[in-house]
């Protein structure tokens, strides 16, 4: 009896029901902590509603593992990690512990939003190809994510005065393509909360909300369906049997190259234009990411003519070393890496053993070769244009 009672209780869709029902719920909890302004009785329900999403993400996850137990089938690491996290969360909470109540709820709103976005990624997007076939897909995705970012920016704790909708809508547009353009001021109608939707915009907008979805969905779900790898190599445009390789491959590339740029930028502004580390640390990775998907953004009202930047020449040519690595696309870059690491391993061993180099066919793209010249002569060429034209129109 106790045994049917504990199936029913875990049954598929009772689990599911449970997961969007706290993926909803959380929703709600951060639209209210990011979005409005609230008093300290406020902050304390939010904080208690935070810590009870986490101990049902918990019950979740606890009910999913049990579920996958009883089928006999072996239960995913990463599914047990994830519940690991949360057990540790609410011990940690419970028994207020120093480092915990020094952070507030931070913690848990940051296992809350990443559990709702790696549920999200597990869920399965119907199975009716026609509704669901991949460029359907694909642009329902940006149109999601357009409307999205616009009711954030409408929120008031986003801008430092209200701004229509239009402008709500073709700032958050702008930053989804990648276009740059803008009928606000980021650097002042944008708040550091709005600042940073802005931000993911613009990452989510340059990989592709699916490229996202997808790497969080292999990497947790544990297996994928061929109807699901089918799809993501049609957006991905790769192989079947590369489609997840190129997908992680992407993100983790994405986030190295950003990184190092982060950390470059950081090092080249100095602290003089900024009020403290923080500051001058956002805004080194809003550049990076700004600049890596050759997006245009700035949080400055002058961009980087702004004069404390307009003659930093080593900040110049990271944020133009980024934008051409962004504006390459992966497929060059993975290609043209490929053939870097086996001519630099093949020289290494021959230093150290004295084994002849070996021959290796050809690698890199006849595709991979057009674009890389095309693009030294556009910059060759426009260097030399611009260098021409504007030799006396500076000041």
């Amino acid at each position: 009896m106790k045994r049917t009672l504990l199936r029913t209780v875990l049954r598929k869709e009772v689990v599911g029901l449970a997961r969007v029902a706290v993926i909803i719920l959380t929703a709600f909890l951060l639209l209210l902590e990011f979005g409005y302004r609230s008093d300290p009785n406020t902050y304390r329900l939010l904080e208690q509603l935070s810590f009870g999403l986490v101990i049902a993400a918990a019950f979740v996850t606890l009910g999913s593992l049990l579920r996958t137990g009883l089928r006999g089938e072996r239960i995913r690491k990463a599914e047990l990690i994830w519940f690991i996290a949360a057990l540790s969360l609410i011990i940690g909470k419970a028994a207020a512990v120093m480092a915990f109540a020094a952070l507030g709820h931070w913690p848990l709103l940051v296992f809350l939003l990443f559990f709702s976005f790696i549920e999200l990624s597990r869920l399965e997007i119907g199975r009716n190809s026609a509704l669901f076939n991949p460029a359907l897909l694909f642009v329902t995705s940006f149109l999601l994510l357009i409307a999205f970012g616009a009711a954030l920016f409408l929120l008031p704790n986003a801008t430092t005065r209200p701004i229509s909708i239009v402008d709500a809508v073709f700032t958050s547009t702008s930053a989804v393509c990648v276009t740059g353009l803008s009928t606000i001021d980021v650097g002042r109608d944008l708040t550091p909360m709005g600042q940073w939707v802005l931000l993911l915009l613009i990452q989510l907008g340059g990989l592709g909300v699916m490229t996202f979805t997808s790497f969080f969905a292999f990497f947790f779900k544990g297996r994928t369906s061929l109807e699901e790898q089918l799809r993501v190599r049609d957006i991905a445009n790769t192989t079947l049997s590369g489609a997840r390789a190129f997908i992680v491959q992407v993100i983790v590339f994405t986030l190295l190259v950003e990184v190092v740029g982060a950390v470059l930028i950081f090092w080249n502004v100095g602290d003089a234009p900024f009020n403290g580390f923080t500051d001058r640390l956002f805004f080194a990775v809003f550049h990076s990411v700004s600049a890596f998907n050759n997006a245009g953004f700035s949080t400055e009202s002058l961009g980087l003519y702004d004069p404390a930047f307009r003659f930093n020449y080593g900040l110049l040519w990271v944020v133009a070393l980024l934008f051409i690595f962004g504006g390459l696309g992966f497929g060059i870059v993975f290609n043209f890496s490929r053939y870097g690491r086996i001519w630099l391993l093949e020289r290494v061993k021959r230093l150290f053993t004295g084994i002849p180099c070996r021959r290796y066919p050809r690698v890199v793209t006849l595709s991979t070769r057009l674009v890389l010249l095309t693009t030294a002569f556009l910059i060759l060429v426009g260097t030399m244009a611009i260098l021409v034209f504007e030799w006396n129109n500076t000041g």
